[in-house]
C-alpha cells in the first residue's frame, strides 16, 4: 500500500510533468455494484500478455502528487495456456450482469454501464494500469502549478459514430451538460462548475480556468464520457450510445441484453480486437453455471467459494482489480442519542473483527481497513490504518464512560446488494451481545434502504458498499453520501470537518497537503460517524485462455485490449 514517501516531490513537480507530457501518478476508481455479477467474452489485447508464471504488477495514482512503486497486483490462479504471445483479433465478447442498465445516457453512472455502455465513448484523459495519466481524446494537456488552468489540445480527425469530427465545441457541451442537475449525477455537478471558464480558441484547444485551485481535476476527466451533442439533442437520444469509442452500440432488449460492434474508425489503429460483444441479463447462479459450460467467460462476484473452487481449476484464472479503491462501512445515525456521543460510536468501532472477516469469512480475498485510502492514495497511512483492533474490553469501557447500557441499535442491511456480508452481520452481533449490545439486524429491500438511510430516519447503524478510495482523497471526501460534510447520511455536520476537506480540496503545497491527511485521518477515527471495516473486492472468474484484462481507474475493465489465445 502506499506509504506516503516521495510526497515531498510535491505538486510543483507534478504540474512540470504534466506539462512536458511526463507520467505521473493519478488516483483512480468509482463505485462498484451492489451485488452485480458481471460476464464477457473476451478477444483482444493492444500489447504482449504478462508471462504465464507471473501475474502483472500494477500501482494506482493520486492525481497531484508522485507516488512511489508500491505495488499491488492482478492475481491470475492459474497460468495462461500456451499459445500466441501477441494479440489475436476477432470473436464476440459475452457479458452477462444480474441487472439491466437503466438507461443508455452516457453521463449518468451505474455499476451496469462502466462495463457496457460506457465502451461507446471515450474522455479526454484516461489512467492506465500503471497509474499514469494518459492521452485520450486529448492529445497532450498543459497546466498551471496552482492547478487554477489546464489546456487540453485535441486529436484531428477524431469521429463520432456518426461519422461527423469531434471539435473542441463538442467537449464544452459535454461540460456544461452534466452541470445540470436533472442530467449529471453526483460529483458531475460540483466538477463542471469549477470550472468559471470554458475557451474553445479553435477547434482542436480546450482552456479551462477556475476560481480556486482544484488539484483532483484529472479525476473528473477519468468520469466525463464525451457523448455526440447532435445526437443527444435529437430524436434517438434515448435510444442510442453514440460517442468516439471502441464499441458502438447495436441494439438494447431491455431485461434481456444489450449489444456493441466493433468501431471499424476508431482513432486508435487496430482497437478492438474483438468484433463486438454481448451482455445478457443472468441472474448471479446462472452465470456461474455458464460459464463453466464455456457460455460466458468472464463473471463478476465476490462469492468466495465459487472463487476459490475454480482458482484451483487450471481451465481458469480469477483475475482481481488491484486498485478499485471500493470498500465496506458502517455508518451511525449521530442526530439520535446516544450516537451524539462520539464514545459510543468508538466503542462500535472497536466491537468490529476486521481480520476474522478478512481472513476467514473472506479467506484472504480482502483486506481489513480502518480508513478507506486505498494503496495508491497520498492519504493512505499504514499505522493508522490498523490503529483500531478488535477490542470488546475497550468497547465495554467506552461504553461505561458513556453511561450506556443495554444499547439496542439496528443495523440495517440489503442482503440482495451485499450478500458477502451476511456473516459478518452476524458475527458483529455476536460480538457486541458480549459487551451488553443488542444489534437488530433489519434486512431489507433497496428502495426502503435508500429512504431510510439518505432520510436519516433510521435508529443506530446501516451497512453499505463505497468507492473512490483509489482517488485524490478530495474526491470521496466531498461526493461519498457517508462523508460528505454538506451532507452525509449520519446527519454528522463540524466547521472542523468542513475545513479540513475544503483545504484537502484546494492545497497545492505538498508539505502541508501531508499535514492535512494526517488531521483527515486523525479526525475520521475519532469521531467514527463513519466506520469503514474492509475492501470490497473487484473480481473476475474467466476461462485460462483470456488475455491481458486490464484494470481501468473506475474499478473496470479495459474490454478492448482483451484477446482469446
Amino acid at each position: 500500500m502506499y506509504d506516503a514517501v516521495s510526497l515531498a516531490l510535491g505538486l510543483y513537480m507534478t504540474a512540470y510533468m504534466m506539462k512536458h507530457r511526463m507520467s505521473r501518478r493519478a488516483a483512480l476508481q468509482w463505485l462498484t455494484s451492489s451485488a452485480s455479477l458481471a460476464l464477457v467474452t473476451a478477444c483482444g489485447a493492444a500489447v504482449q500478455a504478462p508471462s504465464p508464471t507471473t501475474a502483472p504488477t500494477v500501482v494506482g495514482p493520486a492525481a497531484g502528487t508522485q507516488a512511489p512503486a508500491s505495488a499491488a497486483t492482478v492475481a491470475v490462479s492459474a497460468p495462461a495456456p500456451s499459445g500466441p504471445r501477441t494479440p489475436k483479433t476477432g470473436g464476440m465478447l459475452r457479458f452477462a450482469a444480474a441487472g439491466d442498465v437503466p438507461n443508455l445516457d452516457g453521463h449518468q453512472r451505474s455499476s451496469a454501464t462502466t462495463d457496457t455502455t460506457w465502451t461507446a465513448y471515450d474522455r479526454l484523459t484516461q489512467y492506465d494500469a500503471g497509474g499514469k495519466v494518459q492521452p485520450m481524446l486529448a492529445e497532450s494537456w498543459d497546466v498551471s502549478p496552482d492547478f487554477k488552468r489546464i489546456k487540453f489540445n485535441l486529436r484531428h480527425g477524431v469521429q463520432f459514430h456518426t461519422g461527423r469530427e469531434l471539435t473542441s465545441d463538442d467537449v464544452k457541451w459535454n461540460i456544461l451538460r452534466v452541470r445540470d442537475p436533472k442530467v449529471g449525477s453526483g460529483s458531475y455537478v460540483t466538477w463542471s462548475n469549477w470550472f468559471t471558464g470554458i475557451e474553445t480558441p479553435d477547434q482542436y484547444t480546450v482552456v479551462l480556468t477556475t476560481d480556486e485551485s482544484h488539484p483532483s481535476m484529472f479525476d473528473f476527466f477519468e468520469w466525463l464520457n464525451i457523448l455526440d451533442p447532435v445526437s443527444m439533442q435529437g430524436p434517438d437520444a434515448q435510444s442510442k450510445s453514440i460517442g468516439t469509442g471502441p464499441f458502438v452500440f447495436d441494439e438494447w432488449k431491455q431485461g434481456e441484453s444489450i449489444s456493441f460492434r466493433k468501431n471499424p474508425n476508431y482513432w486508435d489503429p487496430g482497437k478492438p480486437y474483438v468484433d463486438g460483444f454481448t451482455a445478457y441479463v443472468l441472474d448471479p447462479q446462472s452465470a456461474l453455471v455458464q460459464l463453466e459450460a464455456g457460455t460466458i467467460d468472464f463473471v463478476r462476484t465476490e462469492a468466495v467459494d465459487p472463487i476459490q473452487r475454480l482458482k484451483q481449476n487450471p481451465a481458469f484464472q480469477v483475475i482481481q482489480h488491484p486498485f478499485a479503491g471500493t470498500f465496506y462501512e458502517f455508518g451511525i445515525n449521530i442526530t439520535q442519542a446516544p450516537y451524539d456521543d462520539k464514545r459510543v460510536r468508538q466503542a462500535l468501532n472497536y466491537a468490529i473483527d476486521r481480520q476474522r472477516y478478512a481472513s476467514s469469512i473472506m479467506q484472504g480475498l480482502v483486506k481489513p481497513l480502518t480508513l478507506f485510502w486505498s494503496s495508491t492514495s497520498p492519504a493512505f497511512d499504514d499505522a493508522k490504518n490498523s490503529s483500531v483492533p478488535f477490542d470488546l474490553d475497550k468497547a465495554s469501557s467506552l461504553l461505561q464512560q458513556a453511561g450506556v447500557t443495554n444499547l439496542n441499535a439496528d443495523l440495517l442491511y440489503i442482503p440482495v446488494a451485499y450478500p458477502v456480508l451476511q456473516p459478518l452481520t452476524q458475527m458483529y452481533q455476536n460480538d457486541l451481545a458480549k459487551i451488553g449490545v443488542t444489534l437488530n439486524i433489519k434486512a431489507m429491500d433497496t428502495a426502503t434502504w435508500l429512504a431510510q438511510v439518505n432520510g436519516i430516519k433510521y435508529n443506530g447503524l446501516y451497512v453499505s458498499g463505497d468507492s473512490l478510495g483509489n482517488y485524490q482523497p478530495a474526491t470521496p471526501l466531498g461526493a461519498s453520501p457517508a462523508w460528505s460534510p454538506s451532507k452525509n447520511n449520519s446527519g454528522y455536520q463540524d466547521p472542523t470537518w468542513t475545513q479540513l476537506v475544503n483545504g484537502v480540496s484546494t492545497e497545492t503545497d505538498p508539505g502541508k497537503q501531508r499535514q492535512l491527511y494526517a488531521q483527515v485521518n486523525d479526525y475520521m477515527i475519532d469521531q467514527a460517524w463513519s466506520i469503514v471495516f474492509a475492501e470490497r473486492a473487484v473480481i473476475w472468474l474467466a476461462p485460462s485462455n483470456i488475455q491481458n484484462v486490464k484494470p481501468t481507474g473506475r474499478s473496470s475493465f479495459v474490454w478492448d485490449e482483451v484477446w482469446i489465445a
